[in-house]
């Protein structure tokens, strides 16, 4: 095999390696927590029809962080209700 082949594989592979990790950290959620970086994370979302969906997001600094329900459609979003973290029901209580 030629050196030249050998030297372009090889950088075709260091090429491939930092896209295949962003990708993986895309896909996966690999990586640092959004609340270390203040960054908004998804808490749920809940599909309501054709190009409709309901979410919650959590937005804002740690110290004073929000929870936003977005009405989400192909023309727009709009905030339909907004609370601080501290008021969130507890993940762990099951409304009966």
């Amino acid at each position: 095999m030629s050196p030249w082949i050998s030297v372009g594989l090889f950088l075709l592979v260091v090429v491939c390696i930092p896209i295949a990790l962003k990708v993986a950290q895309n896909r996966y959620g690999l990586g640092l927590p959004a609340q270390v970086h203040g960054q908004p994370r998804l808490v749920s979302a809940l599909s309501l029809g054709a190009g409709q969906r309901l979410v919650v997001v959590e937005v804002g600094p740690d110290e004073a962080r929000e929870r936003l329900t977005l009405g989400v459609t192909a023309q727009g979003i709009n905030c339909l209700h907004r609370f601080p973290v501290s008021a969130a029901p507890n993940a762990t209580t099951v409304p009966q």
